[in-house]
């Protein structure tokens, strides 16, 4: 986690970290694999991908002494929208 590193040494000591969407959902996706639905192994790799980002954090907010470290969940959001698309006021989201 270079990056971080990076913004830390010019003064930045807020940072947030934001995990992926469920990836298997893209439109893109969907389309290339010519489906109506969310491509579970693409959305399974999100979930991997999330879960390890989130636990490298504490390490993170150790090599940050000051920082204050927060995890952005993108995935959970998304993923209600695309399975209830009418509670946010959309009629199809496939």
């Amino acid at each position: 986690m270079k990056n971080p590193q990076e913004l830390y040494d010019l003064g930045g000591r807020l940072f947030i970290i934001c995990g992926v969407a469920p990836l298997g959902c893209l439109p893109m996706q969907m389309t290339v694999r010519l489906v109506h639905t969310c491509l579970e192994d693409e959305n399974a790799a999100s979930r991997s991908y999330n879960g390890k980002l989130e636990s490298l954090l504490p390490t993170l907010k150790e090599s940050l002494p000051g920082s204050t470290i927060a995890y952005a969940n993108a995935y959970d959001p998304m993923s209600d929208m695309v399975d209830h698309p009418q509670k946010y006021g959309f009629v199809e989201t496939h």
